[in-house]
């Protein structure tokens, strides 16, 4: 199972793979994920560029179950055992009073992404679709969409 580093190691060069290909091959990945926006002009900068980081964060996504799964275990071992280390159940108890315990964490970690996926349909729609951001669209920001 990949620690840290090792998935930081393999995002980056995923990264670096995805730039050196054509654009055709991040383009047909995006666009299978996001037909909507297959029509739009390529020869632009910007959508390649957003494409990109698309495509890498869905070819990210199984190393991400990963470690979520390793950190779901950890949580649950952590949770079975903790009562044998009176500190750590202190510990856990009192970082649950101010939300900083590990289901805490999990479940910003959750929200933080459900927040990431509605910005990006956000900037996306106007980016691929050439529209404006209006001043309706700043207040829907503002609040958090």
């Amino acid at each position: 199972m990949p620690n840290r580093a090792e998935v930081i190691h393999a995002v980056r060069t995923q990264n670096d793979k995805n730039w050196e290909m054509p654009k055709s091959y991040v383009l047909n990945q995006f666009y299978a994920a996001y037909p909507e926006y297959a029509e739009v002009d390529t020869t632009e900068f910007y959508p390649w560029y957003y494409a990109t980081f698309t495509v890498l964060d869905q070819e990210a996504q199984a190393l991400k179950a990963v470690i979520d799964e390793q950190v779901q275990e950890r949580n649950a071992q952590m949770a079975r055992w903790e009562w044998l280390a009176p500190a750590a159940w202190v510990h856990e108890r009192l970082a649950g009073l101010c939300h900083t315990d590990r289901q805490s964490q999990m479940a910003f970690l959750k929200e933080a992404q459900a927040y990431h996926e509605k910005i990006k349909d956000f900037y996306f729609a106007r980016l691929y679709e050439g529209a404006s951001i209006t001043l309706e669209d700043l207040r829907k920001l503002e609040r958090g969409l």
